[in-house]
């Protein structure tokens, strides 16, 4: 499984320049539905289109349910345990909370990001 971070998903949906290590890894996992994308990405991106740092052709809600559509791309559960868990990782962390929150999942499962 592989699990993209907001600015993959961003780059991946506007066809920006990825690398050739990051465009095998995807087209890999989508054929068995092992490309994942955390909530918290609906999050961050609602928080840069509020602040005018990015412009999307819809609002974020319809813009990013549309990304999920993609075949296998799927969405991660964001549940009360990896919720409370994203204070819990161990130290150092990335002191972004989001980076904290969408990384939780991918502790607790098989992914690579």
């Amino acid at each position: 499984m592989l699990l993209l971070d907001t600015h993959a998903l961003l780059w991946l949906d506007n066809g920006d320049p990825l690398s050739a290590a990051a465009r095998e890894a995807i087209r890999q996992a989508v054929p068995a539905g092992g490309v994942l994308v955390s909530p918290v990405s609906a999050w961050e991106i609602g928080l840069l289109v509020g602040k005018g740092r990015l412009g999307l052709d819809l609002e974020p809600v319809a813009w990013f349910r549309r990304f999920l559509r993609v075949a296998g791309i799927r969405l991660t559960p964001f549940t009360v345990e990896v919720a409370a868990g994203c204070s819990l990782l161990p130290e150092p962390f990335h002191g972004d909370p989001a980076d904290q929150c969408w990384s939780r999942p991918r502790a607790s499962a098989t992914c690579r990001w």
